[in-house]
């Protein structure tokens, strides 16, 4: 029980943070070190064994009636990790001892860089579109993305199974990694699944048209041209062809060249270029079906607040363990996952009389 209560609090508490914790609920932890040092052996365990374990969890589950529509995604976000030196750089930096009889040897020298994790959801909708559950996912910027979507798509698959009828949605960034989603669904999904993979809208409409705005419109957007966009994208598949070709007018025009207007147009016509059938909000919206990133954004989120706190760093064991347990936590999925590990490292004890 207590190893279930410590693994369930390390993802939101540090290693100083659960002993406290313990200590306020009347338990009696053991030192800092060995509580942390147990923490990273039982998620690295949970680690290894995920697929087994996120599959256990499956069987135990019940989906929530009144489901219309899944959507899913990946997605990325930066988490400053502590890397050890190259050798000779390392040998370089450790600090020379003048005393022989110094024995005890410093750790060896690290820095820091900024490395890209991955997230993944899967949300079940209503048929007005709201959320009823969504499952989570994460993993270290060393795994291979790969392994991740077939994490998300088995989810998928699992709830087709009862539902074989509904729409599923790959609503996500065009981050060309982010494919393996689509892919691994390809693979896993039945030939007849209603698949349709697009482009979050918020980040068409926010990172590349709100910028033509801003560059190109009088200050304020008098003409309210933000709202504009967004509307036709919503009244009608084909507003994004009208759009491309408004902003091909619009780059004939721009007087001079590298200006903030020319480079703001130049960068939504190469997004939309290629992804014009990825970008046809219309017909989605209006049956309430998913158009938006919003869950798996909402994911970064969540897992920024446990992993970057101010000075915070970490190592890959360290990380990887500690996103693990909290995409089981955040999703509900913690005490199934639980019951199958404790049962798979329980072992009887007779006692000697």
């Amino acid at each position: 029980m207590a190893s279930r209560i410590a693994g369930e609090l390390s993802v939101d508490l540090n290693s100083r943070e659960l002993e406290n914790i313990l200590r306020v609920v009347g338990m009696r932890p053991p030192s800092r070190s060995l509580l942390e040092k147990r923490v990273k052996l039982m998620s690295a365990d949970i680690v290894e064994d995920i697929d087994m374990l996120e599959a256990a969890s499956r069987a135990v589950e019940a989906i929530p009636p009144g489901v219309a529509s899944i959507s899913c995604g990946l997605d990325r976000f930066s988490v400053r990790m502590a890397e050890q030196l190259d050798a000779d750089l390392a040998e370089a930096a450790r600090p020379k001892r003048r005393l022989a009889e110094y024995v005890r040897k410093p750790p060896p020298p690290k820095e820091h860089h900024w490395r890209k994790a991955w997230v993944g959801s899967v949300t079940i909708h209503d048929a007005e579109g709201q959320e009823l559950h969504t499952w989570r996912y994460a993993a270290d910027a060393g795994e291979d993305v790969r392994k991740l979507a077939e994490r998300v798509a088995a989810d998928v698959a699992w709830i087709l199974r009862s539902h074989p009828q509904l729409p599923v949605h790959v609503v996500q960034d065009a981050a060309p990694e982010l494919r393996a989603l689509p892919e691994a669904l390809a693979r896993v999904l039945p030939s007849d699944a209603k698949v349709r993979t697009s482009i979050d809208f918020e980040h068409l409409t926010s990172n590349y048209l709100d910028a033509v705005v801003d560059a190109c419109e009088p200050e304020g957007d008098p003409f309210n041209m933000k709202s504009w966009y967004r509307g036709e994208l919503l009244r009608d598949d084909d507003a994004i062809e009208r759009i491309w070709r408004g902003l091909l007018e619009r780059a004939k025009r721009l007087p001079g060249r590298d200006t903030t207007a020319r480079t703001a147009v130049a960068a939504a016509l190469s997004y939309i270029r290629h992804r014009k059938p990825l970008m046809r909000y219309a017909s989605s919206y209006a049956a309430n079906l998913p158009i938006g990133s919003g869950a798996t954004e909402s994911t970064c989120w969540t897992m920024q607040r446990r992993v970057k706190r101010p000075a915070q760093s970490w190592e890959v064991p360290g990380l990887r363990g500690t996103l693990t347990l909290r995409a089981l936590v955040i999703s509900k999925r913690w005490r199934a996952v639980w019951a199958t590990y404790a049962a798979v490292h329980r072992h009887e004890v007779t006692l000697a009389h």
